[in-house]
């Protein structure tokens, strides 16, 4: 299986996990032939506030 299959093949999924500190959720979304993914963090995630604040 080639990566674009793999990635094809889990376009619209979410798929747990993508942050140590929270419950995070990845979201795979495919626009044309570029894949994007997603981390969704909790709202009180630490990590994501400390990225947020290097902004």
């Amino acid at each position: 299986m080639t990566i674009s299959t793999l990635l094809a093949a889990l376009n619209g999924s979410t798929i747990p996990g993508g942050c140590d500190t929270c419950n995070a959720e990845q979201e795979v979304a495919r626009v044309g032939r570029i894949t994007h993914i997603t981390v969704h963090h909790d709202n009180q995630c630490p990590t994501l506030k400390q990225k947020q604040n290097r902004r």
